[in-house]
């Protein structure tokens, strides 16, 4: 089932509102950002062919634990430390094109940063394939 979405024309710079996300390892680059499906965390991909998790917490600024730019998200990672990597273009990195999709229950993503193709498990960081 497909949602519909109401579109809301922003005609007026009052209207936005923009928000720094904090980050604890050096990224000089964010080549892709995509908010999750659920609305409650962001997912990049640096130019190094890292990723990068920020998550919202829910709270009581924060009920509904949703993307705001009253509050700041936190950067993400499991408690192994592990980082989802992707496998960089050998030859020519700023040829590539990197590039990513989650899966709808964002338990998943696919992603590319010039070289092979990885899944990676949005839960653990794990590498499940790649190709």
């Amino acid at each position: 089932k497909s949602k519909i979405w109401k579109l809301t024309e922003v005609g007026e710079p009052s209207q936005c509102r923009s928000l720094r996300l904090p980050e604890n390892m050096r990224v000089t680059k964010i080549s892709r950002l995509i908010f999750t499906n659920s609305g409650n965390a962001i997912l990049a991909l640096a130019s190094n062919a890292i990723h990068l998790l920020w998550k919202w917490q829910r709270n009581d600024r924060n009920v509904t634990g949703k993307a705001t730019a009253s509050l700041p998200p936190q950067q993400w990672q499991p408690a192994s430390g592990i980082l989802m990597t992707n496998d960089a273009a050998e030859n020519n990195p700023e040829e590539a094109v990197p590039c990513f999709a989650l899966s709808k229950n964002d338990s998943y993503v696919m992603s590319a940063s010039g070289g092979k193709i990885s899944l990676f498990n949005m839960m653990t960081f794990k590498t499940m394939a790649t190709f």
